[in-house]
């Protein structure tokens, strides 16, 4: 039986193949896990949202988990709110408002009456508690975090709006499959094509952990695009100039659909800075994967076999037919996307969630005054809300009435002094407030960790809140996300 030559790998490829293969992780880790920008949220920008169901939770367990999760943990517990205690404004925690302040008491305003909507939803159980988790770490270690104090989420006790174990392990799972489809092991370099689709596939994980089918789509996306390029290099098992010629196709294809896909996804799907980042650094990490092993084969030659003599043999056909993807890896993106969205719709529930207003771009009189005349009727308190009850508080022994200050407005108390001269009686308007810049850089300037202003004031423009579920996100992204996966799929398989 003759022996199958063997290809040996030099030693400086093997180093150089090392290298470009860690920097491959390093682009992973460093722009997905170890948190080089800011994480990405669903929300809150800076925050994750925590909704824990009352009659599912120990007494104390909102302590155990602030403690667990470190500083800043924004909850009823810690949050405060502002009043007139008629020696001078003092605090007390959003809990306490009515124990503190009866309901009929004139210091007890609209903003008191709507602040404990931040953290209290009803529904069954006793309703949820909801907090607010610095986004500082990788959602799936404060999920760990959580799980230690409350155990497992068994039945809805509690969840974590940024980490779905279920959409996860389904996002995952649909990404495997289509590695595993495209990979088949039919032909020549059935294996080594199933472990460079396995390590690809590898790369795009730490990318689905905040989940959403944006992201999703994305990584089937680039996943399918990716692999005609690794293809082609298994089947020279190394490269060469003929391979460099084929592979401008799927070089192409594949910055093709890392840019359509990402215009497209991005304006619907409200992408930060963070996930531009995570999203470039699993490209990225995929593209240096190929480099390596190209450097690890080198060039595509095998010593030539000694043949003693001519043996004839029988024209046949060859058994190693080229690679065709399978149908079922057209199939199975469209499917992935319709699966993870309804999990999304299903598990939706209405939260207290920031929506930008038109006109209000910093904290300003202006954009104060613009946010404060738009209609809330269902909304909550907003930082205009908490500028007009910070005011309200602070001249109520003056009389000023509730409501948004005006810029530079001036608050006078009458008093009376006695002339030396005449001995008459003399009105004398004394000035007791300013509203000036001043006072509102002062309201909102380094905000105390834990608090309604510190959430609000991360989101670096002035929000209106609402409550609201993700449904309609969902439904406005998975329009777009299953066309830029049809429009793809369709020019992959020409």
């Amino acid at each position: 039986m003759k022996k199958k030559a063997k290809r040996t790998v030099p030693l400086p490829a093997a180093a150089q193949a090392g290298v470009v293969l860690a920097c491959a992780l390093a682009a992973v880790v460093l722009t997905s896990l170890a948190g080089i920008s800011e994480r990405p949220t669903r929300i809150w920008r800076g925050f994750y949202t925590l909704l824990i169901r009352q009659d599912r939770v120990r007494a104390g367990a909102l302590e155990k988990v602030a403690h667990a999760l470190g500083p800043g943990v924004v909850s009823e517990r810690t949050a405060t709110v502002s009043y007139w205690s008629f020696t001078g404004v003092q605090t007390i925690p959003v809990d306490l408002i009515d124990t503190r302040i009866d309901p009929s008491d004139p210091r007890h305003d609209r903003v008191m009456d709507d602040l404990p909507g931040y953290f209290r939803r009803p529904g069954p159980g006793g309703g949820r508690s909801i907090v607010y988790v610095p986004a500082l770490r990788v959602p799936v270690v404060d999920f760990l975090s959580i799980a230690a104090v409350l155990g497992l989420p068994w039945q809805g006790t509690w969840s974590l709006e940024e980490f779905d174990p279920i959409e996860f392990l389904v996002s995952a799972a649909c990404l495997l499959a289509l590695a595993a489809l495209l990979a088949h092991p039919s032909g020549k370099g059935g294996r080594e094509r199933l472990f460079l689709a396995g390590a690809g596939t590898l790369l795009w994980i730490p990318f689905l952990l905040p989940g959403g089918i944006a992201r999703l789509s994305l990584s089937l996306l680039l996943l399918a695009a990716w692999f005609p390029a690794v293809q082609s290099l298994v089947e020279f098992h190394g490269w060469d100039k003929k391979l460099l010629r084929e592979a401008r196709r799927p070089i192409v294809m594949f910055l093709a659909a890392a840019g359509g896909g990402f215009v497209l996804l991005v304006p619907g799907s409200g992408f930060s800075a963070a996930a531009v980042v995570s999203y470039a650094g699993s490209a990225a990490g995929s593209v240096l994967l190929v480099v390596a092993m190209a450097l690890l084969w080198g060039k595509a030659h095998r010593p030539r076999r000694r043949r003693k003599v001519f043996d004839p043999v029988p024209i046949v056909k060859t058994t190693d037919a080229p690679h065709h993807p399978r149908p079922a890896s057209f199939v199975l993106p469209f499917a992935a996307v319709l699966v993870v969205a309804t999990i999304g719709i299903l598990r939706s529930v209405p939260l207290p969630t920031p929506v930008a207003v038109p006109g209000a771009r910093d904290f300003s009189w202006e954009s104060l005054s613009r946010l404060s005349r738009e209609n809330r009727a269902e909304g909550l308190p907003d930082v205009s809300d908490l500028a007009a009850h910070e005011a309200y508080q602070e001249t109520l022994a003056f009389g000023r009435p509730w409501g948004l200050p005006r810029r530079d407005e001036r608050v006078y108390v009458r008093e009376f002094s006695t002339n030396p001269g005449t001995g008459t009686i003399v009105p004398v308007m004394r000035r007791v407030k300013v509203f000036d810049a001043e006072w509102l850089a002062a309201a909102f300037r380094n905000p105390p960790a834990g608090s309604i202003e510190a959430l609000l004031v991360s989101q670096r423009r002035p929000m209106e809140v609402a409550v609201r579920g993700q449904t309609r996100d969902l439904l406005r992204e998975l329009p777009v996300a299953l066309m830029v996966l049809f429009v793809f799929s369709a020019w992959f398989a020409l």
